[in-house]
């Protein structure tokens, strides 16, 4: 390809001053949550470049942002590489295309979800390609995620006295090695300071034709069993750091049509040793066990469903009895059970951000959970929501692992301030479904009654927000959110119903559905990326969406969509139905970041359920003609061919509830033993999908270490299955599940019930432990 110009240069003011608010607005955060990767101030602003064939080279310092100008001729393309050195991260600012369309990460709106553009992540930088001619403007910058991290450790450690004057020395454009009084003061106070400003090379690659098959980037026909495994992994990750979620339209399908979906054709085995053979079962807690942090007579009785962390770790709710209390918030650390928090009345003032009389508690929990929600974040971080005994009796609160550190997150104290036409003492509220990134913001869904002047009961209204740890802001709301708020549809529409399930991926992008007034149709799934709300899907009449069948109409009317679910790069799955000429059918929708694919049984049947949250290839597990399967790249693989001799026995019903994906491509798996007639149940089973065969993980009927249990349950929403953070099953290959029987009553929730809380191990009897 030819390209008549090639202009570097220094990108405008707004673009600078968004990389550098970037890091204060997260500096301003981090007095109570870690902020993610952000950009530092550049104090120098001279090119330090060298043009080197096609390519040209220069030393970037991060919060800079670079600009390059591109004139593709006729008859040409477009294809850049950017990549950085020495551990930096080189990220795509803003692209400008001949045709005067914008798209930059402060308004993800602009990047629709149909293009024939394509960005991908590339290494330690991305990759952009168009066929349109024409002058081309790329924004391009660095960061240092490595450093960034420590230097987020040390701000935690910090006065906000410290924190106050870092941000303003960010803010006034000072860079690393800077000699002034102030800036020796910071770097004996943040030692990573220099480290987190310092310049790294950055190589701006004009790509000629046939370096495709070259550099064996784009996992296509010549590469993709190759890079597979190689490029799986940190294509999602370096592309959830850079782009913040906001390449909708990138080209996030394209890299795993080719490397990632290969890569996990035999379960991720490529990267990950050995596929596990067999399964080992741990008991972490069981009624009857002593509860940590109370008096020896206090055991446990009945547990919550349990999640696990990436690092191993597992969280649950439990009741005890004889104890101070009779309920509390645990972990297993790996070696033993810590008490997070419990309803002791005797804990009085341990809420954070309440007053001095207020403690948590009274815990629910029964046979079939209902416990309040629990999500694990990055780093140890345990979002949680619990019943608190004071005025405001509910609220989301974060626990960090090593020093237990407990932040209030968001109560209904702060919601009732939004409400300012409410009677004082009127506010009442339920919240759901807890999320958070990794940069520490957190999300919540909400239900809530209050009185106004009248009087007028203003009952059942419902909203979506988010919190920094410090303040509450809103996402949609059916009271506070204005008419014109809805993405797509006329000035006059309103968000409506706001649904209490919410997915988050790890790099903060947040997915919802809600009903809405006044529009066209009346029920949509969207996402919401730095401040910006983009129309996912919805029900409106003479839609088109890429890769739907024409003239199809996505859900029905009056129906939730079944299950939403987001990963990393924006990659969406959605349990939904689809109407094609007048014929309705249940359908499951995975977006590969340039088109929808509608995933069905390998004899075409249309699939019936999503069964877990997106990995970071863009994989799910999902339910059709009654059987699991993996959607992988642009197949799907049936998991039932190759199943353990144990799961042949007898008659076998998979679960439509929701079981875990993780990014080796291996699965948990509900089932249930029924008799002949298919219906009659004899006990509950979970499988292990191993990328090879079926294993069984967990059943009472055949397994002697559960042979006391007639019941297994798990956590069961992909929104909850947070691939590579937080779930029922981690990269390790660990599982987690709560095994339960109602006693000789056949009652739940009576004394004789007996419970406890496992952890599964998945191992291969070829590997070396």
């Amino acid at each position: 390809m030819l390209f008549t110009t090639y202009r570097p240069g220094v990108a405008g003011g707004a673009a600078r001053m968004a990389a550098v608010s970037l890091f204060a607005a997260c500096l301003l955060i981090s007095a109570c949550v870690a902020p993610g990767d952000a950009g530092l101030a550049d104090s120098d602003a001279d090119l330090r470049s060298a043009r080197v064939n096609d390519s040209l080279r220069q030393s970037v310092s991060p919060g800079a942002l670079r600009s390059f100008e591109f004139d593709v001729p006729i008859g040409g393309a477009l294809d850049v590489t950017a990549l950085a050195a020495d551990g930096a991260v080189a990220h795509l600012s803003s692209v400008r295309s001949p045709d005067g369309r914008m798209w930059n990460a402060q308004n993800p709106r602009r990047a629709p979800f149909s293009t024939e553009d394509a960005s991908e992540p590339f290494g330690e930088g991305f990759r952009i390609r168009s066929a349109q001619v024409g002058s081309w403007q790329i924004v391009v910058g660095v960061v240092r995620p490595d450093e960034l991290a420590q230097l987020t450790r040390e701000r935690e450690a910090r006065s906000a006295v410290e924190n106050l004057a870092l941000l303003i020395y960010v803010l006034s454009g000072a860079g690393s090695g800077a000699d002034d009084a102030l800036g020796n003061w910071l770097r004996s106070a943040f030692p990573s300071l220099d480290g987190a400003a310092r310049a790294a090379e950055l190589l701006v690659r004009i790509n000629q034709g046939g370096s495709d098959g070259d550099d064996g980037s784009d996992g296509g026909d010549d590469n993709s069993n190759q890079n597979g495994g190689d490029n799986g992994n940190s294509n999602g990750n370096s592309n959830g750091n850079t782009n913040g979620g906001n390449s909708n339209g990138g080209g996030n399908g394209n890299s795993n049509s080719g490397g990632n979906g290969n890569s996990n054709s035999g379960g991720g085995n490529s990267n990950s040793g050995p596929a596990p053979t067999q399964v080992r079962l741990s008991a972490i807690a069981r009624s009857g066990d002593p509860v940590p942090g109370q008096p020896a007579t206090a055991k446990f009785t009945h547990f919550g469903n349990p999640l696990l962390d990436n690092d191993g770790r597992i969280a649950f709710w439990a009741k005890y009895s004889g104890g101070n209390g009779d309920g509390g918030l645990f972990y297993w650390d790996g070696t033993e059970l810590v008490a997070i928090v419990s309803d002791d009345p005797a804990s009085r003032g341990s809420v954070p951000g309440s007053d001095g009389n207020a403690f948590f508690g009274d815990v629910n929990v029964r046979f079939d959970s209902g416990a309040p929600g629990i999500t694990w974040g990055r780093d140890g971080r345990l979002l949680f929501l619990s019943p608190v005994q004071s005025p405001f009796p509910i609220g989301v609160f974060r626990y960090r692992v090593g020093d237990g550190d407990l932040l209030r997150v968001a109560d209904m104290r702060q919601l009732a301030t939004f409400f300012t036409d409410a009677l004082p003492n009127t506010f009442s509220a339920e919240l759901f479904a807890p999320a958070i990134s990794d940069a520490g913001i957190a999300a919540f869904a909400t239900r809530y009654t209050f009185i106004r002047e009248g009087p007028e009961f203003v009952s059942g209204r419902t909203g979506v927000f988010t919190s920094n740890g410090v303040s509450l802001t809103t996402v949609a709301d059916n009271q506070l959110s204005p008419a014109g708020r809805v993405p797509d549809q006329p000035a006059t529409a309103t968000f409506d119903v706001l649904d209490s399930r919410i997915s988050m991926s790890r790099e903060g992008v947040l997915l919802f559905q809600s009903t809405y007034r006044r529009g066209n149709g009346n029920r949509g799934v969207y996402l919401l990326a730095n401040g910006e709300i983009v129309r996912v899907l919805d029900n409106a009449t003479g839609r088109s969406f890429p890769g739907v069948p024409i003239g199809a109409q996505v859900n029905g009317v009056n129906n939730p969509f079944d299950a939403i679910a987001v990963g990393e790069g924006a990659r969406i799955a959605v349990d939904t139905t689809l109407t094609v000429n007048g014929q309705t059918r249940s359908a499951v929708l995975l977006w590969n970041g340039q088109r929808w694919r509608e995933l069905t049984s390998l004899g075409g049947q249309p699939s019936t359920d999503l069964l877990s949250g997106v990995d970071d290839s863009g994989q799910v597990l999902f339910l059709a003609d009654g059987r699991p399967h993996l959607a992988r790249g642009s197949s799907n693989q049936d998991l039932t061919t190759v199943v353990a001799g144990a799961l042949l026995g007898g008659r076998v019903r998979w679960s439509e509830a929701a079981g875990g994906l993780n990014n080796r491509g291996r699965g948990l798996l509900r089932y249930q033993r029924t008799e002949a007639d298919g219906t009659t149940v004899i006990s509950d089973g979970l499988a292990f999908w191993s990328g090879e065969r079926m294993l069984v993980a967990a059943d009472p009927s055949v397994d002697n270490v559960l042979r006391e249990f007639n019941r297994v349950f798990t956590v069961t929403r992909p929104e909850q299955n947070r691939v590579g953070r937080s779930g029922v099953i981690n990269d390790r290959d660990e599982f987690v599940f709560r095994a339960a029987t109602t006693g000789a009553d056949v009652t739940p929730d009576t004394n004789d019930d007996i419970q406890a809380i496992f952890l599964g191990t998945a191992f291969s009897q070829f590997a070396v432990e």
